[in-house]
C-alpha cells in the first residue's frame, strides 16, 4: 500500500498493491439449502400457509427474498392478527347479550 498525489485534485489517493492473485469469495445467502428450502423453512418460522409465501416470493422474485418478502410476510402476519382480535372482541360481544 503506498499514498500517490492525485494531481488533479491536489490531494493524496490510496493505491492498494496486490501482490497475492485474487480471490474469488463467494457467497451463498440461503446458507447451503436450496431457495424452496429456505422458503419453506420462512413459512414455518412466520406461521404463514406455504401458498402465501410462494404467492409472495413469485411476486417479488429472488432479489427480494431477504428483504421485500420478510417485510411482506410480517405485514401478512400483523394483518391476520388484527383479524382474529377483531374475530375476538366480537365473539365476546356476542355472548355477552
Amino acid at each position: 500500500m503506498r499514498m500517490q498525489p492525485d494531481p488533479t485534485e491536489g490531494q493524496f489517493v490510496l493505491i492498494l498493491c496486490n501482490r497475492h492473485k485474487e480471490k474469488t469469495m463467494s457467497y451463498d445467502p440461503y446458507e447451503g439449502r436450496t431457495r424452496k428450502a429456505y422458503l419453506q423453512d420462512l413459512a414455518g418460522e412466520y406461521g404463514v400457509p406455504m401458498r402465501v409465501v410462494w404467492e409472495l416470493s413469485g411476486a417479488l422474485g429472488p432479489n427480494e427474498d431477504f428483504d421485500g418478502l420478510l417485510t411482506e410476510l410480517q405485514d401478512y402476519v400483523d394483518l391476520h392478527e388484527e383479524d382474529e382480535e377483531e374475530d375476538d372482541e366480537e365473539d365476546e360481544d356476542d355472548s355477552a347479550a
